[in-house]
């Protein structure tokens, strides 16, 4: 089972400088926010909670030393005031390392990451590593498996990333993807405005599940709207003739159709 940062064993407690300690942006999951500050700084007296670094050596991207991934506010708030240490725990790692701890840690302090930012992170991690499952991102970016899913299919419709075959769970075992025919989608497409007999109905229907599985979405219905958006990005010759400029157009009327027909068919 993967830890959390409170589950994690802490190394021993370090008295830092705070002039060496080194701030990346790319580890600074969202933006400082200066109201905070003042209200930390209001409460500093109170505030015990370390902060985190990461020693990372990685050149020439990242030179060797500790780089800040949790308690941006409470550093800030500590060298606005004129002090020149922060209680620190420093762990190993590398920059993914690093930046998978500043999510988790984001996600489940006293001010979280908002909705937005958890996605950004989620869409950062799977460009970094496309093979890994959405139980696995979801569980260090705080977003449901299907929020992962979707960043997902919008990231390979983009050719951001790659369509991997299998994915990596993070009990570290590998599992299958279903192959998937981008023509099927131009199939669900027509069977589902045509619905031409009541056996291309149990055809679509069988269709649908595949692609669901494949895609690890939640349900049939949102596998079927997923299909559709497929069929419209890449398959020239879907019944309506649309084309990639008008996609956008489109989507509420195929979600019209879906909420008055998919109750039938499904």
């Amino acid at each position: 089972m993967k830890t959390t940062p409170v589950e994690r064993q802490m190394p021993r407690l370090q008295r830092i400088l705070m002039k060496d300690i080194l701030i990346n942006k790319e580890l600074q999951v969202r933006p400082l926010d200066k109201s905070y500050v003042e209200i930390l700084i209001e409460n500093l007296p109170k505030i015990t909670d370390p902060i985190v670094l990461f020693h990372i050596n990685q050149p020439p991207d990242f030179p060797e030393g500790n780089y800040l991934c949790d308690g941006l506010h409470r550093l800030t708030a500590r060298l606005q005031v004129g002090q020149e240490f922060a209680e620190a725990y420093v762990l190993k790692g590398n920059f993914d390392d690093a930046y998978e701890y500043a999510v988790q840690s984001n996600c489940s302090h006293g001010h979280p990451l908002t909705i937005e930012e958890r996605k950004k992170a989620a869409a950062n991690i799977l460009i970094a590593h496309p093979e890994r499952s959405a139980n696995w991102i979801s569980d260090i970016c705080g977003v449901t498996d299907k929020t992962v899913s979707n960043l997902r299919r919008e990231l390979e419709l983009k050719k951001t990333i790659p369509v991997v075959k299998s994915y990596v769970g993070k009990d570290g075992r590998d599992f299958q993807r279903p192959e998937y025919k981008a023509n099927d989608a131009s199939k669900m497409l027509k069977l589902f405005f045509n619905f031409p007999n009541t056996k291309m109905r149990e055809h679509c229907v069988n269709m649908i599940e595949n692609f669901r599985q494949a895609h690890e979405i939640r349900t049939r219905e949102e596998a079927l709207e997923m299909a559709l958006v497929e069929a419209m990005h890449s398959i020239p010759d879907n019944p309506k003739n649309l084309d990639n400029d008008r996609f956008r157009d489109i989507i509420p009327e195929v979600r019209a159709a879906i909420d008055q027909e998919v109750t039938d068919l499904l």
